[in-house]
C-alpha cells in the first residue's frame, strides 16, 4: 500500500442553476482554507494535482476540435501558479489520452440527443437515439470517473506526493471506501474535504464526510451492466426480472430492475435497480402481481423518488404488465421469472415493444 500524508479533496467546477435555462459554469479559484493549508507547507514539498501539463490542448473529432471546460481547467492552472509561486513542486496525477476519450464520448452523446431533438423517423429509430446516447454517457463516466481514477493512483504510486490535489467526488470516494483504497493499493493518512458552501459562503472544509460518492459509484456500476449485460448484479441471481418505463423517459438499461425475495415465505424483500436499492411487499399468483417499493434513502440516489411506488400488473403470456404510480408520477413495468439462460439484453428489446 502506498500512503498518501495528506490529500484534499476540492470543489474545482461548480454549475449555477437558472430555471428555464441552461447551467453555467462557475470559475473557482483556491480557497482561502485550502491557501493557508499550502502556505504553511515547507519549500520544495512535492503537490500531485489532478491535472496534467497539456490539459489546455484542443480534443479533436470527425466534427471539429473543442478544449475542456475552463471552468475545471482553469481551477487547476491557477492551483499550478499558486504552487509554484510558492516553491512547492508540482506533479502532474491525471491522464490527458482518458480525459480525451471520455470528452469524445461526452460529446457523441450530446450529438445523438440533439439528433433526437431535431426529429426522428419512427419509434424504433426514437429508441435507437435514445439508447445509444445514453449508452455513450455512461461509457463517458466509466472513463472520467473509473478508468481515470486508477491511472491517477498509479503516479501517485509512481510519483509519491507528499500531497495530493484531487476533485471532492474522487477524494471523498477514497476516503470512504476501504474497498476502493485496497482496490487502487492506496492508504489515506489525512483526508479534508471542501464543502459545497450555501449562497455567498465561503467555501471551507467540512467536519465529516459524505457517503454520497460511494453510492453513486455502486449505482454507476449497475448502469454499465445494464449497459453491457441487461443485468443490475451480474453476480447475484434474482427470482424475477423487469423493466419500468415512464413515456420514453427512461431507456430499458436505465429501467432494469431485479427482484429479491426474501426468506419470509411472502413476497418481500429488496428490488435493486440503477437508481438504488428498495424494499418491497406485496402478493403475486399465476395471474397477477401486486407490490408497494420504496426506496432506501442510504442506499439510493438523491434523486430517487421518496414516495412509495404502487405497481399492479397481470400474466400476459410469459410476463406480468402492468403499471406503477406514486402521487401524480406513473408509468408501465414488464416482470418475468429470471432463468440463468435467459438472454437478458434480448429482453430489454421485448420490453420496448410490451410497455
Amino acid at each position: 500500500m502506498t500512503e498518501i500524508p495528506h490529500m484534499y479533496g476540492v470543489l474545482h467546477g461548480l454549475h449555477e442553476l437558472y430555471f428555464l435555462a441552461p447551467d453555467r459554469p462557475v470559475e473557482m479559484g483556491l480557497s482561502a482554507d485550502l491557501r493557508r493549508e499550502l502556505l504553511a507547507l515547507p519549500r520544495g514539498t512535492k503537490v500531485g494535482i489532478e491535472s496534467t501539463p497539456d490539459i489546455d490542448f484542443p480534443i479533436y473529432t470527425k466534427e471539429g476540435s473543442f478544449t475542456l471546460d475552463d471552468s475545471t481547467t482553469g481551477y487547476w492552472r491557477r492551483v499550478e501558479e499558486f504552487c509554484t509561486l510558492h516553491d512547492l513542486e508540482v506533479v502532474f496525477l491525471d491522464d490527458m489520452e482518458l480525459l480525451t476519450a471520455a470528452a469524445k464520448k461526452q460529446v457523441k452523446s450530446q450529438k445523438l440527443t440533439q439528433e433526437l431533438l431535431d426529429g426522428y423517423d419512427d419509434d424504433a429509430d426514437f429508441w435507437r437515439l435514445r439508447r445509444a446516447s445514453y449508452e455513450a454517457e455512461i461509457d463517458s463516466r466509466i472513463i472520467h470517473e473509473i478508468l481515470r481514477e486508477r491511472k491517477i493512483a498509479e503516479n501517485i504510486k509512481l510519483l509519491r506526493p507528499d500531497v495530493v490535489i484531487i476533485g471532492k467526488g474522487h477524494g471523498d470516494l477514497f476516503a470512504t471506501s476501504k474497498r476502493v483504497r485496497t482496490q487502487l493499493g492506496l492508504e489515506i493518512l489525512r483526508y479534508d474535504s471542501e464543502r459545497i458552501p450555501d449562497d455567498d459562503e465561503p467555501i471551507t472544509f467540512e467536519t465529516s464526510i459524505s457517503q454520497v460518492e460511494k453510492t453513486d459509484r455502486r449505482l454507476l456500476i449497475r448502469a454499465f451492466h445494464g449497459v453491457k449485460d441487461g443485468r443490475i448484479s451480474p453476480k447475484r441471481t434474482p427470482a424475477y426480472i423487469g423493466v419500468f418505463q415512464t413515456a420514453g423517459v427512461y431507456t430499458p438499461e436505465e429501467g432494469v430492475f431485479e427482484v429479491y425475495p426474501d426468506q419470509s415465505g411472502q413476497f418481500s424483500g429488496t428490488i435493486s435497480d440503477t437508481f438504488g436499492d428498495a424494499t418491497f411487499s406485496g402478493a403475486i399468483t399465476g395471474e397477477t402481481v401486486q407490490f408497494d417499493k420504496r426506496y432506501i434513502p442510504e442506499r439510493a440516489k438523491e434523486t430517487a423518488i421518496g414516495r412509495t411506488l404502487q405497481y399492479t400488473g397481470q400474466m400476459k403470456g410469459d410476463a406480468y404488465i402492468g403499471n406503477y404510480e406514486a402521487g401524480m408520477g406513473y408509468g408501465n413495468f414488464i416482470l418475468v421469472p429470471y432463468s440463468e439462460n435467459m438472454n437478458t439484453k434480448e429482453f430489454l428489446d421485448r420490453s420496448i415493444q410490451e410497455i
